[in-house]
Formats: structure tokens, sequence, C-alpha cells
């Protein structure tokens, strides 16, 4: 062995398979809790939607290269798989049985519960728009693209969605009736 051979540094080699790991573990971490609460938003179980999120990225690790946009392409993968879970079900969800799936500012159970019960509440294409535009961090255009719409139609949805939230929310006045 020659004298360069022997100071030349040690360099660690990722097999293609390890980088692609690395590379989705970090769209798992950066996109999972949009992810997860946009599956909740369709199926309205917490740990059913944990399920579609964990079968979504372990089918992205089976694939050989990764989307070129991974965000929308991610809740498109979620919103398909959430809909094979509900036709396979053939059950419906009662909003008694809808579990919170997302924190509320200060921990109010109560609150977490009842807006999640509200956002059950709206149709479901408008929530779907609330979710992936305001948690996903979608724009309309992706939005739109994700849900085949269009991008104004996605932005009217989420304006609606947005105003019946609003009103059922809003406490009752006793003094307003």
């Amino acid at each position: 062995m020659g004298s360069a051979e022997r100071s030349a540094p040690r360099m660690k080699f990722f097999s293609r398979r390890q980088m692609r790991v690395n590379e989705v573990q970090a769209l798992y971490q950066q996109h999972g809790p949009g992810l997860l609460l946009y599956g909740c938003s369709l199926l309205g179980r917490k740990h059913v939607a944990e399920d579609v999120l964990q079968q979504v990225f372990m089918r992205l690790l089976e694939q050989n290269t990764l989307p070129e946009d991974p965000r929308p392409y991610l809740f498109r993968a979620v919103r398909n798989a959430a809909f094979n879970v509900m036709r396979s079900e053939s059950k419906q969800v009662e909003l008694a049985d809808i579990e919170p799936w997302f924190e509320a500012p200060q921990h109010d159970y109560a609150a977490r519960v009842t807006l999640t019960a509200e956002i059950m509440r709206i149709p479901e294409e408008q929530r779907q728009v609330l979710v992936l535009h305001l948690w996903g961090g979608l724009s309309f255009d992706e939005v739109g693209g994700v849900l085949a719409i269009s991008a104004n139609t996605a932005a009217s949805r989420y304006r609606y969605a947005l105003q019946k939230l609003r009103a059922a929310m809003q406490p009752e006045d006793p003094l307003c009736r």
C-alpha cells in the first residue's frame, strides 16, 4: 500500500436503498403531521388515519424513484388510501365515535372535541379543501390538483368551510334570541 492510499480519509458509502430511506424519512418528518390531519378529516378516526399514513410511506419506500413534487403526491396518496379504507369498511362513523385529532390552543379538550365534530359536519368536499389548505399547507392550485377541481373551486369551498365553522363555533348570545 502506498502512502497516498494510507492517508486518504475513509469515506462511508450509502446504498441507494439507504439514501431512499433517509429521503422518505425526511418527507415523513416534514409532511407527516399535515397528512395525518388530512387522513383524520377523511376517516374521523386517528388510529385508522395513522394506518393509512403508514401504508402510504411503506409504498413510497418500495418505489424506485421518489416523486418530483412530493407534497401534492403524498396528499393524493393519503386521499386514495383513505377512500380504499372507507370502501372496505362499509359502515358509517358516528359523530360520537370521533376522536379529537389535533391539539387545540391551551389543550382545551372540550373545544378540541367541539371543533373536530364541527369540522366533520362540514360537507366532505369543503372539509377536504379546508384541511389540505390550512393544515396541509397546499396552495389552492395544489389542492385543485389533489382533488381534480379548479383552483377557484378550491378557494370557494375553503371560504364556505370557514363560514360554516365560524357560525358553528360562535357562542350563542342569549340576549339575541
